[in-house]
């Protein structure tokens, strides 16, 4: 709906705002099931990947909350292909 890509938008450009600051290094999104967070989350990491200012990414889901325990070995592998010597 038109609201909700309003509301996409001004999300986007509010939390590109904060990490601009740069005293941010990450975003918690928290909200009801089915407003977007996903796909604001996924544009917003592009936006910092393309301006080369992501080093890594995770997702956490209710339902995969069990493999919580990977998530240090997956930020590791990934800030090695982003960050190689």
């Amino acid at each position: 709906s038109r609201c909700m890509s309003d509301i996409r938008v001004t999300l986007r450009e509010s939390i590109k705002h904060v990490l601009d600051r740069r005293d941010r290094t990450s975003i918690w999104l928290n909200s009801l099931a089915g407003v977007g967070k996903t796909f604001i989350a996924f544009m917003v990491a592009e936006e910092m990947k393309a301006a080369e200012r992501l080093a890594t990414t995770f997702f956490f889901s209710h339902k995969h909350h069990q493999i919580a325990a990977v998530i240090i070995p997956i930020i590791a592998y990934q800030l090695a292909l982003t960050f190689p010597r």
